[in-house]
Protein backbone atom coordinates (compact mmCIF):
# COMPACT_ATOMS: atom_id res chain seq x y z
CA UNK A 1 0.00 0.00 0.00
CA UNK A 2 2.76 2.45 0.93
CA UNK A 3 4.82 1.60 -2.16
CA UNK A 4 1.76 2.01 -4.37
CA UNK A 5 1.08 5.42 -2.87
CA UNK A 6 4.68 6.60 -3.25
CA UNK A 7 4.64 5.44 -6.90
CA UNK A 8 1.64 7.59 -7.81
CA UNK A 9 1.78 10.64 -10.04
CA UNK A 10 0.30 12.75 -7.24
CA UNK A 11 3.18 11.84 -4.94
CA UNK A 12 5.64 12.54 -7.74
CA UNK A 13 4.15 16.02 -8.18
CA UNK A 14 4.36 16.60 -4.42
CA UNK A 15 8.05 15.65 -4.28
CA UNK A 16 8.85 17.48 -7.51
CA UNK A 17 7.25 20.66 -6.15
CA UNK A 18 9.54 20.50 -3.12
CA UNK A 19 12.69 19.31 -4.88
CA UNK A 20 13.28 19.96 -8.55
CA UNK A 21 13.95 16.38 -9.67
CA UNK A 22 14.95 17.50 -13.17
CA UNK A 23 17.59 19.77 -11.67
CA UNK A 24 18.80 17.48 -8.87
CA UNK A 25 19.18 14.40 -11.04
CA UNK A 26 20.80 16.11 -14.00
CA UNK A 27 24.10 16.22 -12.13
CA UNK A 28 24.92 12.53 -12.52
CA UNK A 29 26.94 10.78 -15.18
CA UNK A 30 25.65 10.64 -18.75
CA UNK A 31 24.24 7.11 -18.24
CA UNK A 32 22.21 7.46 -15.05
CA UNK A 33 21.22 11.12 -15.03
CA UNK A 34 17.74 12.29 -16.06
CA UNK A 35 17.21 11.58 -19.74
CA UNK A 36 20.26 9.29 -20.00
CA UNK A 37 22.40 9.70 -23.10
CA UNK A 38 19.75 11.79 -24.83
CA UNK A 39 20.23 14.48 -22.19
CA UNK A 40 23.49 15.39 -23.92
CA UNK A 41 21.61 16.95 -26.85
CA UNK A 42 18.05 17.29 -25.50
CA UNK A 43 17.33 19.44 -22.49
CA UNK A 44 14.33 18.92 -20.25
CA UNK A 45 12.02 15.95 -19.91
CA UNK A 46 8.29 15.45 -20.07
CA UNK A 47 6.28 14.93 -16.88
CA UNK A 48 5.58 11.28 -17.66
CA UNK A 49 9.23 10.50 -18.41
CA UNK A 50 10.32 12.37 -15.28
CA UNK A 51 7.71 10.47 -13.26
CA UNK A 52 9.09 7.15 -14.54
CA UNK A 53 12.59 8.31 -13.58
CA UNK A 54 11.32 9.35 -10.13
CA UNK A 55 9.96 5.81 -9.61
CA UNK A 56 13.47 4.43 -10.12
CA UNK A 57 15.22 6.67 -7.59
CA UNK A 58 13.65 4.95 -4.61
CA UNK A 59 12.75 1.43 -3.58
CA UNK A 60 10.75 0.03 -0.68
CA UNK A 61 11.18 -3.49 0.67
CA UNK A 62 8.47 -4.75 3.03
CA UNK A 63 8.98 -7.75 5.30
CA UNK A 64 5.70 -9.69 5.05
CA UNK A 65 6.31 -11.36 8.43
CA UNK A 66 7.10 -8.31 10.56
CA UNK A 67 5.56 -5.55 8.47
CA UNK A 68 8.83 -3.60 8.64
CA UNK A 69 9.56 -1.51 5.56
CA UNK A 70 12.91 -0.26 4.33
CA UNK A 71 12.98 2.80 2.08
CA UNK A 72 16.04 3.33 -0.09
CA UNK A 73 16.51 6.59 -2.00
CA UNK A 74 19.25 7.19 -4.54
CA UNK A 75 20.63 10.70 -4.94
CA UNK A 76 23.73 12.40 -6.33
CA UNK A 77 24.37 13.93 -2.92
CA UNK A 78 23.67 12.53 0.53
CA UNK A 79 21.69 15.65 1.37
CA UNK A 80 19.38 15.25 -1.65
CA UNK A 81 18.72 11.58 -0.88
CA UNK A 82 18.13 12.36 2.82
CA UNK A 83 15.71 15.21 2.06
CA UNK A 84 13.69 13.20 -0.46
CA UNK A 85 13.57 10.16 1.85
CA UNK A 86 12.34 12.35 4.72
CA UNK A 87 9.65 13.86 2.49
CA UNK A 88 8.53 10.42 1.26
CA UNK A 89 8.23 9.06 4.81
CA UNK A 90 6.32 12.16 5.91
CA UNK A 91 3.92 11.94 2.96
CA UNK A 92 3.38 8.21 3.57
CA UNK A 93 2.39 8.85 7.20
CA UNK A 94 0.13 11.78 6.29
CA UNK A 95 -1.59 9.80 3.52
CA UNK A 96 -2.14 6.75 5.73
CA UNK A 97 -3.64 8.88 8.50
CA UNK A 98 -5.88 10.57 5.93
CA UNK A 99 -7.11 7.20 4.64
CA UNK A 100 -7.86 6.07 8.21
CA UNK A 101 -9.84 9.24 8.93
CA UNK A 102 -11.70 9.00 5.62
CA UNK A 103 -12.64 5.37 6.19
CA UNK A 104 -13.75 6.14 9.75
CA UNK A 105 -15.83 9.08 8.55
CA UNK A 106 -17.56 7.06 5.84
CA UNK A 107 -18.38 4.10 8.10
CA UNK A 108 -19.41 6.08 11.18
CA UNK A 109 -21.31 8.72 9.22
CA UNK A 110 -23.35 6.05 7.42
CA UNK A 111 -24.22 4.42 10.77
CA UNK A 112 -25.11 7.80 12.32
CA UNK A 113 -27.35 8.68 9.37
CA UNK A 114 -29.17 5.35 9.72
CA UNK A 115 -29.71 5.98 13.45
CA UNK A 116 -31.04 9.49 12.73
CA UNK A 117 -33.38 8.12 10.06
CA UNK A 118 -34.79 5.50 12.41
CA UNK A 119 -35.19 8.01 15.26
CA UNK A 120 -37.19 10.22 12.90
CA UNK A 121 -39.28 7.24 11.77
CA UNK A 122 -39.92 6.26 15.40
CA UNK A 123 -41.03 9.81 16.21
CA UNK A 124 -43.41 9.73 13.23
CA UNK A 125 -44.80 6.41 14.51
CA UNK A 126 -45.54 7.96 17.91
CA UNK A 127 -47.27 10.91 16.25
CA UNK A 128 -49.40 8.57 14.11
CA UNK A 129 -50.44 6.50 17.15
CA UNK A 130 -51.28 9.66 19.13
CA UNK A 131 -53.38 10.93 16.20
CA UNK A 132 -55.25 7.61 16.01
CA UNK A 133 -56.00 7.73 19.74
CA UNK A 134 -57.20 11.33 19.53
CA UNK A 135 -59.47 10.49 16.59
CA UNK A 136 -60.88 7.24 18.00
CA UNK A 137 -60.98 8.26 21.65
CA UNK A 138 -59.44 4.90 22.59
CA UNK A 139 -56.08 4.16 24.17
CA UNK A 140 -55.61 0.60 22.94
CA UNK A 141 -58.40 -1.09 20.93
CA UNK A 142 -57.57 -4.55 22.25
CA UNK A 143 -57.70 -3.45 25.86
CA UNK A 144 -60.68 -1.14 25.32
CA UNK A 145 -62.57 -3.79 23.33
CA UNK A 146 -62.07 -6.37 26.06
CA UNK A 147 -63.02 -3.80 28.69
CA UNK A 148 -66.25 -2.91 26.88
CA UNK A 149 -67.23 -6.57 26.52
CA UNK A 150 -66.47 -7.15 30.19
CA UNK A 151 -68.56 -4.11 31.12
CA UNK A 152 -71.45 -5.36 28.98
CA UNK A 153 -71.17 -8.81 30.60
CA UNK A 154 -71.25 -7.35 34.12
CA UNK A 155 -74.23 -5.16 33.27
CA UNK A 156 -76.03 -8.11 31.71
CA UNK A 157 -75.42 -10.17 34.87
CA UNK A 158 -76.85 -7.31 36.94
CA UNK A 159 -79.84 -7.09 34.57
CA UNK A 160 -80.59 -10.80 34.96
CA UNK A 161 -80.41 -10.45 38.74
CA UNK A 162 -82.81 -7.49 38.73
CA UNK A 163 -85.11 -9.29 36.32
CA UNK A 164 -85.39 -12.20 38.76
CA UNK A 165 -86.23 -9.81 41.59
CA UNK A 166 -88.76 -7.98 39.43
CA UNK A 167 -90.54 -11.18 38.42
CA UNK A 168 -90.74 -12.34 42.04
CA UNK A 169 -92.18 -9.02 43.24
CA UNK A 170 -94.58 -8.84 40.27
CA UNK A 171 -96.04 -12.22 41.21
CA UNK A 172 -96.48 -11.37 44.88
CA UNK A 173 -97.17 -7.62 44.75
CA UNK A 174 -97.83 -6.46 41.18
CA UNK A 175 -98.40 -2.82 42.07
CA UNK A 176 -95.49 -2.55 44.51
CA UNK A 177 -93.35 0.60 44.14
CA UNK A 178 -90.30 -1.71 44.29
CA UNK A 179 -91.39 -3.39 41.08
CA UNK A 180 -91.61 -0.05 39.31
CA UNK A 181 -88.13 0.90 40.61
CA UNK A 182 -86.64 -2.40 39.48
CA UNK A 183 -88.22 -1.95 36.08
CA UNK A 184 -86.59 1.47 35.73
CA UNK A 185 -83.20 0.09 36.79
CA UNK A 186 -83.45 -2.70 34.23
CA UNK A 187 -84.22 -0.20 31.49
CA UNK A 188 -81.10 1.82 32.40
CA UNK A 189 -78.95 -1.32 32.53
CA UNK A 190 -80.31 -2.53 29.19
CA UNK A 191 -79.29 0.80 27.70
CA UNK A 192 -75.80 0.47 29.21
CA UNK A 193 -75.37 -3.04 27.82
CA UNK A 194 -76.41 -1.90 24.37
CA UNK A 195 -74.09 1.13 24.50
CA UNK A 196 -71.12 -1.06 25.50
CA UNK A 197 -71.82 -3.55 22.72
CA UNK A 198 -72.25 -0.77 20.14
CA UNK A 199 -68.97 0.85 21.22
CA UNK A 200 -67.18 -2.49 20.97
CA UNK A 201 -68.58 -3.06 17.47
CA UNK A 202 -67.46 0.42 16.39
CA UNK A 203 -63.97 -0.03 17.87
CA UNK A 204 -63.26 -3.47 16.41
CA UNK A 205 -62.83 -2.47 12.71
CA UNK A 206 -60.26 0.22 13.58
CA UNK A 207 -58.18 -2.22 15.63
CA UNK A 208 -56.37 -3.42 12.49
CA UNK A 209 -55.20 0.14 11.76
CA UNK A 210 -53.91 0.55 15.30
CA UNK A 211 -52.23 -2.85 15.18
CA UNK A 212 -50.44 -1.87 11.96
CA UNK A 213 -49.18 1.33 13.60
CA UNK A 214 -47.92 -0.49 16.69
CA UNK A 215 -46.20 -3.22 14.63
CA UNK A 216 -44.39 -0.56 12.59
CA UNK A 217 -43.29 1.21 15.76
CA UNK A 218 -42.01 -2.02 17.33
CA UNK A 219 -40.10 -2.83 14.12
CA UNK A 220 -38.53 0.64 13.96
CA UNK A 221 -37.59 0.42 17.64
CA UNK A 222 -35.80 -2.90 17.07
CA UNK A 223 -34.08 -1.55 13.96
CA UNK A 224 -32.94 1.52 15.90
CA UNK A 225 -31.51 -0.69 18.62
CA UNK A 226 -29.62 -2.73 16.00
CA UNK A 227 -28.41 0.45 14.26
CA UNK A 228 -27.17 1.81 17.59
CA UNK A 229 -25.20 -1.39 18.17
CA UNK A 230 -23.80 -1.16 14.63
CA UNK A 231 -22.73 2.45 15.26
CA UNK A 232 -20.98 1.44 18.46
CA UNK A 233 -19.22 -1.41 16.65
CA UNK A 234 -18.19 0.97 13.86
CA UNK A 235 -16.56 3.25 16.42
CA UNK A 236 -14.75 0.31 18.01
CA UNK A 237 -13.56 -0.91 14.61
CA UNK A 238 -12.40 2.60 13.75
CA UNK A 239 -10.11 2.53 16.76
CA UNK A 240 -8.84 -1.00 16.09
CA UNK A 241 -8.63 -1.42 12.31
CA UNK A 242 -6.23 1.39 11.54
CA UNK A 243 -3.04 1.23 9.57
CA UNK A 244 -0.14 2.65 11.51
CA UNK A 245 3.30 3.77 10.39
CA UNK A 246 5.94 4.15 13.05
CA UNK A 247 9.39 5.34 12.10
CA UNK A 248 11.95 2.88 13.46
CA UNK A 249 14.92 4.88 12.25
CA UNK A 250 15.30 8.30 10.67
CA UNK A 251 16.57 8.52 7.08
CA UNK A 252 20.36 8.24 7.13
CA UNK A 253 22.58 11.09 6.02
CA UNK A 254 25.95 9.51 5.09
CA UNK A 255 29.06 11.66 4.79
CA UNK A 256 30.46 9.75 1.85
CA UNK A 257 28.67 8.56 -1.30
CA UNK A 258 27.81 4.93 -1.92
CA UNK A 259 27.70 5.50 -5.67
CA UNK A 260 27.11 5.96 -8.48
CA UNK A 261 29.32 3.42 -10.17
CA UNK A 262 27.97 3.53 -13.71
CA UNK A 263 31.16 4.83 -15.32
CA UNK A 264 33.21 2.48 -13.18
CA UNK A 265 31.28 -0.55 -14.37
CA UNK A 266 31.28 0.67 -17.97
CA UNK A 267 35.08 0.93 -17.77
CA UNK A 268 35.41 -2.50 -16.15
CA UNK A 269 33.21 -4.11 -18.81
CA UNK A 270 35.20 -2.37 -21.56
CA UNK A 271 38.59 -3.45 -20.16
CA UNK A 272 37.46 -7.04 -19.59
CA UNK A 273 36.04 -7.15 -23.11
CA UNK A 274 39.32 -5.91 -24.57
CA UNK A 275 41.30 -8.49 -22.57
CA UNK A 276 39.02 -11.30 -23.72
CA UNK A 277 39.25 -10.06 -27.30
CA UNK A 278 43.04 -10.00 -27.12
CA UNK A 279 43.23 -13.45 -25.50
CA UNK A 280 40.72 -15.11 -27.78
CA UNK A 281 41.90 -13.25 -30.84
Amino acid sequence: MLKDRLDTFDEFKSINSQYDIQKLYSRGDFVTRVGGLSSSWRKGSGDVALWKYYQRIFDMDVDENTGDAKLTVTGWTAEDAHNIATALVHDAIVNLNYQDRQQDAETITAAELECDRLRKSLSEDDIAIAAWRAQSGALDPKIDYASLLDEASQLNTKRIELKGQFEAISRNAPNSPSAISLQSQMAVINGGVQDSLNSAKTLFPSASTYEGLTIKRETDAKLLEAAGAALQQARINAAQNHYYVEMIGSPSNPKSPAGPYSLKWVSIVFIVSMILYAVLG
